[in-house]
């Protein structure tokens, strides 16, 4: 009844997947994503991360689910892992690395959004019934549309109002979208464009998505903006470039 964020087929061209939980640890610090640019953390007590991971018992596709938080930022990641662990081989044709359930609808998406010498330009509007979503399906994510979505109250401003700041940290086709059920309920997904998205993984197999950063800001658009600019500083950008 909702926007999916994982779709396969299997080698019987059976496209059902039942992820279910097979067991869950926390510990202090941050893994790295094998081939991925992604957040850091300087020493372990920067930050605590879950890691879950659910599996498909008749295809064998393996789940591992990372949740990081930042200990003084108010800044979640979240990124996915699939891996095939049975004896036939399985194509993704959708993985999403984030998904967020609200209990209502009573929120503003904004988006950025431009052109050449347009670049970034912040366009805000309420959320209805049914889908809103951006997207890019150049094999870049490029300045017409920046990988970046919030959900903000009505009332927000830069220094008041509820923020939630969604930034997926990956230069290609990208896809966001926020969907407001019949019972006013609001499900936000982030990650790789499924448009012509196509995995296949063979038996033993891994593919590490993307990781989609979130922030939170009970202080307006401004310190969701200036919470971002840190993690970023901090914990993104490496070597000359910070």
């Amino acid at each position: 009844y909702r926007e999916s964020c994982i779709k396969i087929v299997d080698h019987n061209g059976c496209t059902t997947v039942d992820l279910r939980y097979v067991s869950h640890r926390i510990y202090k610090g941050k893994p790295a994503l094998a081939g991925l640019p992604a957040t850091f953390v300087n020493n372990d007590d920067e930050a605590s991360t879950l890691e879950i991971t659910c599996i498909d018992k008749p295809t064998g596709l393996q789940a591992t689910l990372f949740y990081t938080a930042f200990t003084n930022l108010d800044v979640i990641t979240r990124s996915i892992t699939l891996k095939n662990t049975g004896e036939k081989p399985i194509e993704i044709t959708r993985v999403l690395s984030a998904c967020v359930d609200f209990d209502d609808d009573c929120y503003d998406m904004i988006t950025l959004n431009g052109s050449w010498a347009r670049e970034r330009h912040m366009e805000r509007a309420p959320l209805h019934h049914g889908k809103q979503s951006i997207d890019s399906i150049k094999g870049e994510s490029s300045h017409q549309n920046n990988p970046f979505a919030a959900l903000v109250s009505h009332n927000a401003d830069e220094d008041m109002g509820e923020a939630f700041g969604f930034n997926f940290v990956y230069s290609g086709n990208f896809f966001a979208q926020a969907e407001v059920t019949q019972h006013k309920k609001t499900r936000f997904v982030m990650g790789i464009n499924p448009l012509d998205f196509g995995w296949k993984l063979e038996s033993g197999e891994e593919f590490v998505a993307p990781e989609v950063v979130m922030v939170h800001s009970d202080s307006g658009i401004g310190k969701m903006s200036r919470t971002f600019h840190d993690l970023y500083r901090q914990n993104l950008i490496r070597g000359e470039y910070k």
